[in-house]
C-alpha cells in the first residue's frame, strides 16, 4: 500500500489499525466510526446510547484515524433520523445506511479541501468493550425502547442536550 501512495484510505468495520499505519498515512485514513465521538467509543457504540437511555448520543462519526482509538479530528457527525415505532434494530440500521450514505460525500469534499476537520473534545467520552456487554444491559435497552419509539420519546429527544454536537 505503501508502494501505490494513495491520496485516501478509507476505514469502515476494520479491527484498530497498528501506528505504522497511521505514521505512513497520517492525516490521509478516513474512518467511518459508528458511534457518535466523543461521546461514545470503542464496541457496541450505536448499542450503548440506547441501553444507557442517551438515544440523544446515537450516530457515527467520520474522523481522521489517529493513534488513539476513534480520537481522530472530526469531518462529520451522522445522527438518524427518529420515527414513531423505531426500535433498538431500526435506529441502529437507519444510522449505518445513513453514515454509508453521506459518506462519499464527505470524503470528496475532504479530498478537495472543501471540508476541514475539526478537533474532537474527549469530555464526557465513554469507552466500551466487547466484554461490558451482558444479559442485563441488553434488557436494559429493550426495556427503554418498548415496543418503539413514541413522539413523546422522541420529543425528549429532541430537547436533550446531552450529546449537542
Amino acid at each position: 500500500v505503501k508502494e501505490l501512495n494513495p491520496e485516501l484510505i478509507f476505514l469502515f468495520g476494520s479491527s484498530i489499525l497498528n501506528e505504522k499505519w497511521i505514521e505512513d498515512f497520517n492525516g490521509r485514513i478516513i474512518n467511518l466510526h459508528l458511534g457518535l465521538s466523543p461521546f461514545y467509543k470503542g464496541s457496541a457504540t450505536l448499542f450503548w446510547p440506547i441501553a444507557n437511555h442517551e438515544i440523544e448520543c446515537l450516530g457515527s462519526t467520520i474522523h481522521l484515524a489517529e493513534k488513539n482509538v476513534d480520537s481522530g479530528r472530526i469531518l462529520a457527525r451522522i445522527k438518524p433520523s427518529l420515527e414513531i415505532g423505531d426500535n433498538l434494530y431500526t435506529l441502529s440500521y437507519k444510522t449505518i445506511k445513513e453514515s454509508i450514505d453521506k459518506y462519499p460525500d464527505i470524503c470528496m469534499e475532504f479530498s478537495k479541501g472543501t471540508l476541514k476537520p475539526f478537533v474532537q473534545n474527549n469530555i464526557n467520552s465513554k469507552i466500551f468493550k466487547k466484554a461490558d456487554f451482558n444479559d442485563e444491559s441488553l434488557l436494559r435497552a429493550l426495556e427503554y425502547i418498548g415496543e418503539g419509539l413514541t413522539k413523546e420519546k422522541i420529543d425528549q429527544i429532541k430537547v436533550s442536550r446531552k450529546c449537542v454536537c
